[in-house]
């Protein structure tokens, strides 16, 4: 290894791929090869992840680090893409920690799971110099609930959105194994399903409308949540029009996004909301709540529930509808808007970070 090899990047939660978490890590690695920045870096994760990254430098994860893990030994800095890891040494002498959420304080689980939470943030925030929060609204939502967290007096809170890498296609057109939507109108949401996702609130506008489908992109992670969404389905006698697709892959998603009638996304947790910015880049209408991050990311170009009363929700999506159709340019300010995210923008601020503290 390099003497000047001083910074290990973590990106374990690459792991789970076709996640939003895993497109991030993807994101800041890429971003950092397209600026050619690899003189002080490392990176920590599985050996898939690592075949991908043959131009840096690479420490390869084990099962047996959450109990003791030598690699960061031989590093300055570590930055922690998750604020929940688990897989290194709490008293590490510089740490970098993005902070994706702190959903689990506003979601509906015991104070045992919660305190859990808490004590693995705290773990990981000592010695930390800098806390990225991937929104304005994570920082003030760690700023409200920070009477919780141990942290040292000189850490700095940063804001540096989440970039994304947008992929144009040459073929539009649905392959075979999506023949059954090529006729038909859809709504897409993207996303686990979860309480906190709210795909519930979606089945009245599915019912208001007697040729319009709903299609699911999630997680193959079944849930009481995912249960009682299908039992509400069969209840309304809507199985003929929904489609569940579990852990696609990254073609086919753009191309559900690319032939849908909207995207849409009545989250109730966020803390940054990646596919809406992605079916904004396509020129897709994207309705969502105006919940969390969601107005901070979405912006001005977003149609937004501000209740879940079927009446709202169907007013309003029929009224987005509307106003997209009728507006020529619509599509550009869309595309314009997600280009604002970008891996390579994303990258340059963290860049300024590690420059700091080597």
């Amino acid at each position: 290894m390099p003497k000047d090899t001083k910074i290990l990047i973590d990106l374990e939660r690459m792991r789970y791929e076709n996640t939003g978490l895993s497109n991030v890590c993807e994101s800041l690695y890429r971003g950092l090869d397209k600026l050619n920045y690899r003189k002080y870096l490392a990176f920590y994760g599985t050996n898939d992840i690592l075949l991908k990254i043959n131009s840096f430098e690479i420490e390869k994860w084990k099962f047996w680090h959450k109990f003791y893990n030598p690699t960061s030994k031989k590093y300055d800095v570590l930055h922690i893409m998750h604020q929940g890891s688990s897989y290194f040494p709490s008293r590490h002498r510089k740490k970098i920690i993005t902070l994706h959420d702190l959903n689990f304080l506003h979601e509906n689980i015991s104070k045992k799971k919660t305190n859990k939470f808490i004590s693995n943030f705290n773990k990981n925030l000592v010695n930390t110099k800098y806390l990225v929060c991937i929104s304005e609204f994570t920082k003030k939502d760690f700023i409200k609930n920070k009477n919780l967290f141990t942290f040292p007096v000189d850490m700095e809170i940063k804001v540096i959105h989440n970039g994304l890498i947008f992929k144009d296609l040459k073929d539009d057109e649905l392959p075979v194994k999506f023949n059954e939507l090529k006729e038909c109108e859809y709504l897409l949401n993207i996303g686990v399903l979860h309480p906190k996702k709210n795909q519930l609130a979606l089945l009245p506008i599915i019912e208001n409308n007697k040729n319009l489908h709903l299609v699911l992109i999630c997680s193959n992670k079944k849930s009481e949540y995912y249960s009682i969404f299908l039992n509400e389905v069969k209840k309304r006698g809507l199985q003929d029009r929904l489609k569940i697709y579990e852990n696609i892959e990254e073609k086919d998603k753009i191309l559900l996004i690319k032939n849908c009638k909207a995207l849409v996304h009545p989250s109730i947790a966020e803390g940054f909301g990646i596919p809406p910015i992605e079916a904004m880049y396509y020129g897709k209408p994207v309705f969502v709540s105006n919940k969390t991050s969601l107005p901070e990311i979405v912006g001005k170009e977003g149609y937004y529930w501000e209740t879940f009363e079927p009446k709202h929700m169907i007013q309003r999506y029929q009224k987005g509808i509307k106003n997209y159709l009728s507006t020529p340019d619509k599509k550009q300010k869309l595309k314009k808007w997600a280009l604002q995210y970008s891996y390579v923008e994303m990258a340059k601020e963290y860049v300024k970070l590690y420059e700091s503290l080597i």
